[in-house]
């Protein structure tokens, strides 16, 4: 993921790894430039979600797009999966 975004097109957004936010979390990468925020998180991960959802309306609230991508299990067949985070 950090090779894709450093290579063009998505270079010229100057996106940074572990972008600590106020004391809530740490973003995986974030686009100062464009306000956007990937986070990728494995399955074992905030396995109902309730974190990553009061994490992402706060960000959001803030002016931020957040963009989470769940990674599934080792062998459980499913592909990971990206979108828009709640808001």
């Amino acid at each position: 993921m950090w090779r894709l975004l450093r290579a063009a097109p998505f270079d010229a957004l100057h996106f940074r790894r572990q972008v600590p936010f106020a004391n809530r979390s740490i973003a995986d990468f974030a686009s100062h430039r464009a306000r956007v925020i990937i986070g990728i998180d494995g399955a074992a991960h905030d396995l109902d979600g309730r974190s990553d959802n009061t994490r992402s309306a706060w960000l959001a609230a803030q002016g931020w797009h957040p963009v989470m991508a769940r990674v599934p299990a080792a062998g459980s067949g499913g592909a990971a999966g990206c979108q828009p985070a709640p808001a």
